[in-house]
Parts: C-alpha cells; sequence; structure tokens
C-alpha cells in the first residue's frame, strides 16, 4: 500500500530494511490468530508522508511461549540496537513485577535504516504523573536538555488534561470517585 503511495507522490521515500526485521521477529503467521498484529499510520508533511508501521507482538508471544520482551529484544538484536534496549530492559527489570510496564507494540518508520526510528510503546500500571516521569527517564537514569523539554511537554500536557490532579495522585475512571475526565468534558 505504501508503495502504491509513493508512486503517486505522496511518500517521497519509502524503504522496508527495518518494517521486514519487525515482521520476521513480531509477528506470526499461523492460521489460527484472529487479530490484528500490525497496523499503517503516517506522518503528513508538506513534503509527503512518512510511512508507519505499528506492530503488535502478543500474538507470536502466545504462540511461541516467549514474552513479548523476549520478541522485542530479538527484533533489536537484527537491527542492531541491543544496547540501547538492554538499557530499557535493565530498568524494567528493576521493577517490582505488580508496577512494571508491560510491552505492547513496536512502530518503525518505512525510511532507510541510518533515518528511521524505531519506538516501543509500553503500558503502564501506575497512574501518577511522577510515576510516567520516573519511566521516561529510565528511573533518572536519562537526562539532558531533549529528556527536559520532553517532561515540560508531558507535565504541560498533563494539567491540560487533568487541572487540579497533583503529580502523585494517581488518575482512576471517574465511576470509581477518580478524577479521569471524560474526553467531551475537555472539549
Amino acid at each position: 500500500m505504501l508503495q502504491s503511495l509513493r508512486k503517486v507522490g505522496c511518500v517521497k521515500s519509502f524503504d522496508s530494511t527495518w518494517t521486514d526485521v519487525c515482521h520476521d521477529t513480531l509477528l506470526c503467521s499461523s492460521p489460527t490468530v484472529r487479530t490484528s498484529q500490525f497496523f499503517f499510520g503516517g506522518d503528513f508533511a508538506p513534503t509527503g508522508m512518512v510511512g508507519k508501521v505499528y506492530y503488535l507482538p502478543q500474538a507470536r508471544a502466545r504462540i511461541t511461549g516467549e514474552s513479548e520482551d523476549q520478541l522485542v529484544t530479538e527484533c533489536m538484536t537484527r537491527l542492531g540496537l541491543s544496547v540501547s534496549w538492554s538499557a530499557v530492559l535493565s530498568y524494567m527489570s528493576s521493577l517490582p513485577r505488580e508496577t512494571r510496564p508491560s510491552t505492547e507494540m513496536v512502530s518503525v518508520d518505512c525510511l532507510e535504516p541510518s533515518r528511521n526510528r524505531l519506538k516501543v510503546y509500553f503500558r503502564a500500571h501506575d497512574h501518577t504523573l511522577s510515576a510516567i516521569e520516573h519511566h521516561m527517564t529510565l528511573g533518572g537514569t536519562l537526562d539532558g536538555e531533549v529528556v527536559q523539554n520532553t517532561l515540560r511537554v508531558v507535565r504541560n500536557l498533563w494539567e491540560f488534561l487533568f487541572p487540579g490532579v497533583g503529580r502523585d495522585q494517581p488518575l482512576v475512571p471517574a465511576g470509581r470517585q477518580g478524577v479521569l475526565p471524560r474526553v467531551s468534558d475537555l472539549l
């Protein structure tokens, strides 16, 4: 599909090197799997669209008996990103199992490897701003201008979405006497 968009000029550049590795390491071709394992997206800019593919490794993990983290580790190793990924895994393994974020999704741009980005999406089980900041900095091991700017954006977004909710106050669904607003209340 993205190659077709390239032919009509919507996608300026397309490379499947990283998507091929993700496909081989994160997806399952079993006929018994009846759930989505990936989806497409894109970033639109005046110069054209950059295609993205999002991978959901849960089906392969279920079929193979490997954890999502093991599958992502194999993917990262094949992409030459194992050093960075091992820092993330080291942080995650330092957390108590009941609060450890779970690996949910991996996304890559459809660009040549030298320009590509890979993102791993986690589902956190603790719902406070301070916990989010702790996870985003890998327990305080990441710092610098980019990290601080990102944290500033997250804090501003938190204040906009959850006015009056303190940094250590957990979000819980409104039906349980919590503070999580409905989207319609924000508009």
